[in-house]
This record gives C-alpha cells, sequence and structure tokens, in this order.
C-alpha cells in the first residue's frame, strides 16, 4: 500500500538497518560487494553533504523517484558512468537503488526514515523451518526477504525443496509476470563450482534478454 512507502504529502520513505557499513577508512576492495558500494556511496555523499553515513538499508521495497534517480546520473556522473561501464561487479561501483538513492532524497529534504514490519531469513543458515512456519501461519509482514548469502558448494541447495514449498503456499496463485513452473525438470539452483564459475540449470535460464535489481 502507498501509506507504507510515502507520507500523505509525497515524501517517500526508506528503511535503515541495523546492519552496520565497514568502519570509516575502509578501503572496500576486499569487503563484500554490497559493502564495497555502500563504502563507496559514503564517500561521495561525504563530499557532497559534509556527513558521514554508518547504516545499510533494509532488504525491502523501497519507493524511487526517476527524476532523483536521473539528478543522481548527473551530480555523480562519473561514478555512475564507472558503474554502468561494468558488466559484473566491483569494489568501485555505487549502489543506487540500494542505499545511495535514499540517502540522497535525505540529505535534499525529499525522504524520512520511517518503519515497515518486515521479516529477513538468511536461508544458508540452519533451522529456518520454524521461521518459515510462523511466516506463513501469521502472514503479517508487509515484505520479507529470504535471502541466500553463501553460496552452495556444487549441486541443489539442501534447502531449495523448502523454500519451494513454503513460497508455493504463500503464493498459491501466480502473478501475471510469472512464467508457469516447469515440472518436466527437478528444482534446482545456481551454484558456485569450487572454480568459482556459475552454473545454472537450463530451466532457470532466461530465454531473452532479462533486467533485475539487487537489493544488496
Amino acid at each position: 500500500m502507498p501509506q507504507h512507502f510515502f507520507l500523505a504529502n509525497g515524501i517517500s520513505k526508506f528503511f535503515l538497518s541495523k546492519a552496520l557499513l565497514p568502519p570509516v577508512g575502509s578501503a572496500g576492495a576486499d569487503d563484500v560487494p554490497v559493502s564495497a558500494a555502500g563504502i563507496t556511496n559514503r564517500r561521495l555523499l561525504e563530499a557532497r553533504f559534509g556527513s558521514c553515513v554508518t547504516q545499510k538499508m533494509k532488504h525491502t521495497p523501497c519507493a524511487l523517484r526517476r527524476s532523483v534517480l536521473a539528478e543522481i546520473e548527473q551530480v555523480f556522473a562519473e561514478a555512475h558512468q564507472r558503474t554502468a561501464a561494468h558488466a559484473f561487479r566491483s569494489p568501485d561501483d555505487i549502489s543506487i537503488t540500494n542505499s545511495l538513492h535514499h540517502y540522497y532524497v535525505f540529505h535534499t529534504g525529499r525522504a524520512v526514515a520511517g518503519s515497515i514490519r518486515y521479516d529477513y531469513i538468511d536461508i544458508s543458515q540452519p533451522g529456518i523451518a520454524p521461521r518459515l512456519r510462523r511466516l506463513l501461519a501469521a502472514r503479517s509482514h508487509v515484505a520479507f526477504c529470504l535471502n541466500d548469502t553463501v553460496t552452495c558448494a556444487a549441486g541443489q541447495h539442501p534447502d531449495a525443496a523448502m523454500v519451494q514449498r513454503f513460497l508455493d503456499s504463500y503464493f498459491p496463485a501466480p502473478s501475471p509476470f510469472e512464467r508457469l513452473p516447469d515440472h518436466t525438470e527437478e528444482f534446482s539452483s545456481p551454484c558456485l563450482l569450487p572454480s568459482g564459475s556459475l552454473t545454472i540449470p537450463a530451466s532457470l535460464r532466461p530465454t531473452a534478454p532479462i533486467h533485475a535489481r539487487s537489493t544488496s
């Protein structure tokens, strides 16, 4: 609903996480991509506004303004062009939709920090079954995030079938934007092999170019 993401006067909300960015002075090259991008964002914001941000954003849906995205592309043109030129994530990337947009509109008086009822479950951690059952039974959250923070060594993710059953139960009716599931192949998740190469099952490979946004 709009009220979760906007005030009545049109001011947008963003949702700060308790998770912190790496300490000030970190180079970012050895950090995970989301933290490295957060460090780069922090440098740009500090140079522009003189303040030092410390928190990450929650893994939730968020309000984005196209006019602000265009403004960021102009204000931080060099960093924007550098990030757009990378085929894959790089340590000097910026994270526009995840945090830079929200901190930028906050510093320019067009957004405020808000709260939202949501849950975050790292499906790479043990013991997620009770949490998924509670989430399914309560259905009391505006949003939730199932995040796999550790890639499997090879083959199928050990909890893939359980997560699939949960999603099928929570969302029994497909949206107009979903492809109908192909049950001719056993469900399998993309995994990183020990060599670091990515293997994607044939059933999950897109038949046409797709564009997706990461929330991390």
